[in-house]
């Protein structure tokens, strides 16, 4: 009777010890197979501004959920970072440089693109601008390396990803 007891304690237990190994496995699967897309500046903002990107999926600009993110005006380069939302695959971005009419000029350094925190296009040292199309709001100083906005236009300064970066995220 004892053994019996015994070999029943058993299955018991190796049964439940199996059933919790594969309810973890299946709930990390889905996790390791989601995009997390961050897209990440580094620039000088000398007033206090709004960054706003909007995302390309399934063929189209998502206009009507831009990503905001805050900045905060200083005088040194600072890096910003937005989140896409989790599972949201980015096509293309569209991104509006600033929103403060108040703000007559920015130096964009680098934009960069990430996917569950590994580089998935690399745009330092102004290398962004070979895969990006700015709209008339942002002039180019070349001399320091700072982009004069103009806010008379229909929209606000910004930039947009062009058919190169949309080969690029396709990899």
């Amino acid at each position: 009777m004892k053994k019996l007891a015994l070999l029943l304690v058993t299955v018991m237990f190796v049964s439940c010890g199996g059933d919790k190994g594969k309810g973890s496995e299946s709930v990390e699967k889905p996790n390791q197979n989601t995009d997390e897309f961050t897209v990440a500046f580094q620039g000088i903002y000398e007033k206090d501004d709004e960054i706003h990107v909007q995302i390309k999926k399934d063929g189209y600009f998502d206009y009507e959920n831009p990503i905001k993110q805050k900045v905060t005006g200083q005088a040194l380069i600072q890096r910003i970072t937005i989140d896409v939302p989790q599972g949201v695959s980015v096509q293309n971005i569209q991104f509006y440089l600033s929103t403060n009419k108040e703000q007559k000029k920015v130096q964009l350094k680098s934009v960069s693109i990430l996917n569950n925190g590994k580089e998935v296009f690399n745009g330092d040292n102004f290398n962004y601008l070979q895969y990006f199309n700015g709209n008339p709001g942002v002039i180019m100083d070349e001399q320091t390396q700072m982009f004069n906005l103009d806010f008379s236009g229909q929209f606000p300064p910004g930039f947009t990803g062009n058919e190169k970066l949309e080969q690029h995220l396709a990899k």
